[in-house]
């Protein structure tokens, strides 16, 4: 066998065991929690400088940064630690529309920034479903903040600034605890019948948005199936 033939092997040989060693790596940030989801890198580069993101980031020692994500580590009853994305920086990232749920996998996000992409009427209407959480968005200058999701909105140079999100269940009852710091965000009311219909709950989506679970007992098309128990025989119209 050559030299050259050679060469060329041994340098195969070492791009696969880095690959391998990537993977491996990357399972074991998975199974330990360590790993963060992949909207932290759906962009290149880090969190910028003059981001809303950044500026809340730096406000807090205990919060860390990777890659476009503001991480902190917390740790449950039994000592295991996990890590926490409260921010993203999307800001420069070349978007050109956001899908339903598009974020849902970083639930407990706090600060969102798509600002300075092309969005435009191309951001869905539950694109920001699942972050219950969500304090502050800040939006490209050509997209106003939806007066039916924020109370509040501030223009800045590079962004729309949308503040004090709308809960369309109300403030009262239910404490939803954030989970990097397990303190209550706010109080929810889920009793809210005008949004919801009978033998359900109203419970957040998403800044203005709402979800409506059927309560214990009820379930299928506007909660309208009663469930019935299985040692009793079902009647008008209960189901098992």
């Amino acid at each position: 066998m050559s030299a050259q033939a050679s060469f060329c092997r041994l340098l195969m040989f070492a791009a696969a065991y880095t690959v391998c060693s990537q993977e491996r790596e990357a399972v074991f940030a998975w199974s330990t929690g360590l790993r963060l989801p992949s909207v932290c890198y759906r962009c290149s580069g880090n969190i910028t400088a003059d981001s809303v993101v950044a500026r809340h980031c730096q406000a807090n020692d205990t919060i860390g940064t990777e890659r476009r994500c503001c991480v902190q580590e917390v740790s449950d009853e039994d000592g295991n630690s996990s890590r926490v994305v409260i921010g993203l920086d999307w800001s420069r990232c070349n978007l050109t529309s956001l899908e339903d749920y598009a974020l849902v996998s970083a639930s407990s996000l706090l600060w969102l920034d798509v600002s300075e992409n092309d969005l435009n009427r191309t951001i869905a209407d539950r694109a920001f479903g699942g972050l219950i959480h969500l304090t502050v968005l800040a939006l490209p200058v050509d997209v106003v903040c939806s007066d039916v999701a924020w109370n509040d909105s501030l223009q800045a140079e590079n962004a729309n600034i949308c503040t004090h999100p709308y809960s369309p269940c109300g403030w009262q009852d239910i404490i939803i605890p954030h989970p990097h710091n397990n303190t209550p965000d706010h109080p929810l009311n889920i009793s809210n019948t005008e949004l919801c219909p009978v033998h359900s709950e109203c419970l957040p989506d998403g800044p203005g948005l709402h979800q409506c679970l059927c309560t214990q007992g009820h379930r299928g098309y506007k909660c309208l199936l009663k469930v019935c128990h299985v040692l009793r025989p079902c009647v008008n119209g209960s189901v098992l």
